[in-house]
């Protein structure tokens, strides 16, 4: 979906419902030279960092970032934080927790970190596809969504 196509309203609820697992993205909207995406946070994330500014907004539950060399920032429901770039890194949540995402479309999930072969290969077993945006850069999403 872009801005310029109208085509409906999107569930929140009903995207994190359909996600298949922690720390796999869905795509909720492209605007602009931005994509909205949805996470359920479940654990830690590895550290890394990206070349531009990346913003988490609290959907639902409680997470942190940790931040390299700085003090944790803890967000709550209706909170959001900007990680500036090339500032390493990861969130954090206990409990599940669910996040919005907005950051450019080519934003790598990993950021600027070598992401261990194990770890791809298992992306692939999990049945994670690419599929096209608007744009022509692509983005991981699950192979299937569930009923």
């Amino acid at each position: 979906m872009t801005a310029s196509s109208i085509s409906g309203s999107v569930s929140i609820p009903a995207s994190i419902a359909a996600l298949p697992g922690p720390f796999q993205q869905h795509e909720l909207a492209v605007v602009n030279d931005t994509v909205v995406r949805v996470a359920r946070l479940a654990g830690e994330f590895p550290w890394h960092h990206h070349d531009e500014d990346e913003l988490f907004l609290c959907w639902d539950g409680t997470f942190r970032v940790e931040l390299a060399d700085r003090d944790p920032v803890v967000l709550c429901p209706g909170e959001l934080f900007v990680v500036p770039k090339g500032i390493r890194h990861r969130p954090v949540a206990d409990d599940v927790a669910h996040v919005l995402l907005i950051e450019r479309p080519e934003t790598a999930q990993y950021g600027n970190r070598d992401v261990p072969a194990e770890t791809k290969t298992a992306r692939r077993a999990e049945g994670m596809r690419a599929v096209p945006l608007t744009n022509g850069k692509f983005t991981p999403r699950p192979a299937h969504r569930p009923k």
